[in-house]
This record gives structure tokens, C-alpha cells and sequence, in this order.
């Protein structure tokens, strides 16, 4: 990694949480998600190497691709890691739920 890059990333710890979003607009082209703060970072310091040093290769996108139509995750227009989940069922339990089986009745 350059040690521009490196420096870039290092200073992003310093960046206020609205300096963050307006890192994002200027390296994404777009409105940044509704996430704290640790989340923008990590997003960022990726976007700062991948402008770099290139993204993923193009095989690996596809498999990606592939493998959200295989579970079903996938929608058309949608990329890895820029789509949504479907949302969770209602008849199931939230996650971290934790069932106990009364066996006194």
C-alpha cells in the first residue's frame, strides 16, 4: 500500500461523522448509508485501496452473482454487496431468540 493511501486511511479516524459522509460522496458519487461511524470508516479505508490497487477481479463478481441467485438473494441491477436482503419472515423469531421448553405442564 503507498504510504499516501495509508495516510489517507489513517486520517479518516480524525474525520467527524458529517466530514466522513461528504469522504463517501466524494469517493462513491453517491449519498452514504445510515451507519455509525466504525462502518464508514471500514467502507472508506476499502474504497481508498480499491481505487488504488483495483477491485475485485471480474470471476470473482461473478460468482458472487451467482451465488446470491442460488440463495435467491439476488435482483436484477443488483451487485454484490450493494443489494438488499429480503426481509426477515415475520412468523420466525428474531435472531437471538432463545426458546425454553416448559415440561412442567
Amino acid at each position: 500500500m503507498s504510504h499516501t493511501v495509508a495516510r489517507q486511511i489513517a486520517g479518516l479516524h480524525r474525520l467527524s461523522v458529517p466530514e466522513l459522509k461528504q469522504r463517501w460522496r466524494d469517493l462513491y458519487g453517491e449519498e452514504p448509508p445510515a451507519y455509525n461511524r466504525a462502518f464508514l470508516i471500514k467502507r472508506l479505508a476499502y474504497r481508498l485501496r480499491e481505487l488504488v490497487h483495483g477491485g475485485l477481479p471480474e470471476a470473482t463478481k461473478q460468482r458472487m452473482r451467482d451465488i446470491l441467485r442460488e440463495a435467491g438473494l439476488a435482483e436484477e441491477g443488483l451487485t454484490p454487496g450493494r443489494g438488499r436482503l429480503p426481509k426477515r419472515s415475520q412468523h420466525r423469531p428474531i435472531l437471538g431468540t432463545r426458546l425454553v421448553r416448559d415440561v412442567t405442564g
